[in-house]
């Protein structure tokens, strides 16, 4: 009897086990899924910013950060040294070491916040200079939001570039500003169409960073007279900087002629098949008269400031652009229009001979 009454306590104590788990489950039910979910979306600027300013002063700049998200997020701020990874000018950032001593010249104001959806935070950043700097200097300001499963859980993403640089000049006496070309190249020798690409190398062999200026001039001839220019190219308009010891690649495009290749667009957005743009040719015949073909010219001046002068730099290179394909169309149709006059001579002569025999005939 006893071991019936148990029995049927079973499903009964199986509930009341079942309603336990849930309350106990309720807080990670309610909040961890919310967290993970919705993630975490903030947008930062600048992107990066130079500051210049001597030893033994203070020097100061506004950083501004927003939530995207629809809920309050308590953020921080983080300190980063940064370097730079690879020839692309994206930086490598690292956790500052004992030697970076430079991380306690910043200070931010607030230093701590909560970021309320949609509405902009303005952060100041201001650094004590000490008579002793030196050089330049590098600081990656991250914000971070103070929430652990943003940092490690797999649904809260950073959007847009949460860490922003900033890169200190304090104008010091021991700073070499020195750069040099380490190549200049053309992606091809020979080209069907435009556009050319160019790759430009840049070996910063001084001890701070600097921001060169490039460009790009196009001739038909290799002494570049006044007049015989065709294009000119500005490259790093946006004053992307080259830091101490290392190199950056820089890449530039000649455009304009005709026809010329361009990204394939569907509703605005670029096609792409296997991670690679795909190309479709462009007729824009309001540009006819800028058929290129033969042997081009191009030459890179680039110039930096050594701290008391621009100092320029020069390389020259040469490449083709020779449409073969439309000019074996051209030379099809030449032939054609050729092999036309030639059979309506014929016929001509024919009809002529003809004519000539009948009339010898009636006499």
């Amino acid at each position: 009897m006893g071991y019936t009454n148990y029995m049927k306590r079973v499903p009964l104590l199986l509930v009341e086990l079942s309603i336990a788990v849930i309350i106990l489950a309720m807080p990670l039910l309610m909040f961890s899924p919310v967290v993970s979910a919705a993630g975490v979306s903030l947008t930062t600027s600048p992107v990066s910013e130079v500051i210049s300013s001597n030893p033994g002063t203070v020097a100061t700049t506004v950083l501004h950060v927003q939530n995207n998200g629809l809920l309050p997020v308590p953020m921080t701020i983080k300190l980063f040294a940064f370097g730079a990874a690879g020839t692309t000018g994206s930086p490598s950032l690292q956790p500052a070491s004992p030697s970076d001593t430079y991380f306690s010249w910043a200070h931010f104001s607030p230093d701590a916040f909560i970021a309320q959806p949609d509405v902009p935070v303005a952060v100041t950043m201001t650094i004590d200079i000490p008579k002793t700097a030196a050089l330049g200097y590098n600081y990656g300001v991250a914000f971070e939001p103070i929430i652990s499963a943003s940092l490690n859980g797999p649904g809260a993403v950073l959007n847009g570039s949460n860490v922003i640089l900033i890169l200190l000049d304090t104008t010091s006496a021991n700073e070499i500003h020195s750069a040099q070309i380490a190549s200049f190249t053309a992606s091809k020798r020979l080209y069907e169409y435009l556009p050319a690409t160019f790759l430009i190398n840049v070996h910063n062999n001084g001890n701070i960073f600097i921001a060169p200026g490039l460009n790009i001039y196009i001739s038909r001839t290799a002494n570049f007279l006044p007049g015989s220019i065709i294009d000119t190219i500005n490259i790093n308009s946006a004053q992307g900087n080259v830091l101490p010891n290392s190199n950056r690649v820089f890449q530039a495009q000649w455009t304009d002629g005709f026809p010329v290749f361009q990204p394939k667009l569907v509703d605005g957005h670029q096609i792409t098949k296997k991670n690679q743009t795909i190309y479709q040719l462009n007729w824009n015949f309001s540009k006819v008269d800028k058929l290129r073909f033969g042997k081009y010219y191009a030459k890179l001046i680039m110039s930096y400031n050594n701290g008391k002068r621009q100092v320029p730099i020069v390389a020259v290179l040469s490449f083709w652009v020779v449409p073969w394909k439309l000019l074996i169309l051209i030379l099809l149709l030449v032939l054609v229009f050729i092999g036309l006059i030639i059979f309506v001579v014929y016929l001509v002569h024919r009809l002529r001979k003809l004519q000539r025999g009948t009339s010898r005939r009636h006499v």
